[in-house]
């Protein structure tokens, strides 16, 4: 599923025009990246809790250069599901 089969089935659901969907979605995207940015853990209850996580500097091997590298340090968006999403897609 992508963003538009979302706004489409929003826009079904709640009879308002896609348009406004796909806004007030956008929002919510905005909203979202702007607390991982800032590394704001948030939770929707009963969906999961968004938060970020520092991945350790590693090696690595390129096979273009043939030659082993260093990758640094990295910031990455984690998510953990609620038990009660865990609880459905079982």
């Amino acid at each position: 599923m992508n963003t538009s089969e979302v706004i489409k089935i929003l826009s079904e659901r709640l009879a308002k025009p896609q348009t406004e969907i796909k806004g007030v979605l956008h929002s919510v995207f905005e909203v979202f990246k702007q607390h991982l940015s800032n590394h704001d853990r948030f939770t929707i209850p009963g969906f999961g809790t968004f938060d970020t996580a520092a991945r350790s500097p590693r090696k690595t091997y390129n096979p273009h250069f043939k030659k082993m590298m260093l990758l640094p340090k990295k910031i990455v968006a984690v998510f953990r599901p609620s038990k009660a999403l865990k609880d459905k897609t079982k």
